[in-house]
């Protein structure tokens, strides 16, 4: 039996190994940072993300209009803050350190971030505006502009020391300088996935395929595409790429995964994901491709109960060959 069943495990190593030889932002609705308190500190922030051009030498004014949710009065602090993208999900992940300066920063370029006084539920629009220096490079820059909830009581009492402990939310802006930018992608990954796990090799159908994309350039990108899956020749299922309301994009230097529900693969054989994915406005295309097998257990149990019959079979006629021969012998 050991020997059954180490002939059927090289078999299934050899399947897989098969199957591996055919092979091969961002940026979501916002941010909030901390949660808001029920015992009187909230702020509510709109839009949640900003996507504008400026050109060198010019200011733009990025309005937001900031609530008070609460039943006390606060003071809406506000601070600018760098943030970098998780590079998975895009998700930003807001830089609390100031001694810490992203490559793409809007720091340098923020004018008229004040703090405002807010009655209980009162709304106000604020005004931030952005100076883009005549000599700035071309590229896409990115920034969060936070504001923190404080009661006004609080900061008469306590002073600066309470900012920290309050709730806040952020409005997340992207900025595009025109000139001479770089626009490039890599896709550094195309795989299927059953339950979180990404494999080659599955005993029931996967339910999510993943594409990882990086922005090897200085601009912002939003890639999309179409995503198929085939069996052998037969398209089982495809799904456009990013294409979820507002698409997402890709930070400068930063990667981004992009999850999405499959469908039709559970049954047994050969399976082939191909990405193709564009960037611009179409014209360039990187397409990629990932083999992978769904091998159903009952299959499994009926390739083994097959290659157990040979198996007793070659041994049944060895010994009857064996035992003729020693007839012949006698």
């Amino acid at each position: 039996m050991m020997r059954v069943q180490r002939f059927i495990d090289m078999h299934i190593r050899k399947l897989l190994l098969a199957g591996f030889l055919a092979v091969s932002i961002f940026v979501g609705s916002g941010v909030q940072t901390g949660a808001q308190s029920s015992g009187g500190s909230g702020i509510q922030i709109i839009p949640t993300r900003t996507e504008i051009s400026i050109g060198p030498g010019e200011l733009r004014d990025v309005t937001l209009t900031l609530k008070n949710v609460t039943r006390s009065t606060i003071i809406a602090k506000g601070f600018i803050h760098d943030f970098e993208p998780d590079n998975v999900t895009g998700e930003p992940q807001i830089i609390v350190d100031p001694n810490t300066k992203s490559d793409f920063s809007l720091k340098d370029y923020v004018r008229g971030l004040q703090d405002y006084e807010l009655q209980p539920n009162e709304t106000k629009d604020v005004v931030v505006q952005f100076s883009i220096p005549p000599d700035a490079a071309p590229g896409g820059y990115f920034g969060a502009i936070r504001y923190a909830a404080v009661p006004k009581e609080q900061i008469e009492s306590e002073g600066e020391r309470t900012v920290a402990l309050t709730a806040s939310v952020a409005s997340l802006v992207l900025i595009e300088i025109p000139g001479d930018v770089t626009e490039s992608v890599r896709i550094d990954k195309v795989a299927v996935e059953l339950g979180g796990q990404e494999r080659s090799f599955f005993m029931q159908g996967p339910d999510k395929a993943s594409i990882q994309v990086s922005n090897t350039g200085n601009s912002f990108v939003k890639p999309f595409g179409i995503v198929t899956i085939k069996r052998g020749n037969k398209e089982v299922y495809s799904y456009q790429l990013n294409n979820i309301g507002q698409r997402g994009n890709v930070l400068p230097k930063s990667s981004r995964t992009f999850k999405d529900d499959i469908k039709n693969v559970n049954t047994f054989g050969k399976y082939v994901i191909t990405a193709n994915v564009s960037y611009t406005d179409g014209g360039d295309v990187i397409t990629v491709n990932k083999t992978f097998w769904v091998i159903p257990l009952w299959a499994l149990i009926v390739a083994g109960v097959v290659l157990l019959f040979i198996v007793l079979l070659i041994l049944f006629i060895g010994l009857r060959l064996r035992a003729r021969q020693h007839r012949v012998r006698r």
